[in-house]
């Protein structure tokens, strides 16, 4: 297993939380923003990204012009990681232009499909999976 983080802070929490369970000899993280830095292949990637719409320069939170586009990039990443019969999973916000990022999905000859949903007052997240 590998995790990856663009912010320093999670990284920690998480190594600690992965010691406390006992799992830290099975788990690799790494501090970047995305998976360009990793090769080989993987069975499933998932990830949260940046997905509100915004010009800020801010990455933790702003997805690009449409929210999508850093999705997009995270998406491309994982496509070239990922085992034939793997899966890609990711969660979008209802801010975003998720039509245009399903589109997307499905133009790189995959499968897309929305696993779970939940309304909050001012969005609604969702849960994609992607597969060959």
């Amino acid at each position: 297993v590998v995790g990856i983080d663009i912010d320093i802070n999670a990284i920690a929490k998480t190594r600690e939380r992965l010691v406390r369970e006992g799992l830290a000899d099975r788990v690799s993280l790494i501090l970047c923003d995305g998976a360009s830095p990793l090769h080989g292949k993987f069975d499933l990637c998932t990830f949260n990204p940046p997905y509100l719409p915004s010009d800020m320069d801010d990455v933790t939170v702003a997805g690009g012009k449409e929210g999508i586009e850093t999705t997009k990039k995270w998406f491309g990443q994982c496509v070239q990681m990922l085992k034939p019969d793997g899966s890609i999973t990711f969660v979008a916000s209802s801010l975003s232009n998720v039509n245009s990022l399903l589109k997307y999905v499905r133009k790189k000859g995959f499968n897309a499909s929305i696993l779970a949903r939940k309304k909050s007052f001012f969005e609604e997240i969702v849960v994609i999976q992607a597969r060959r």
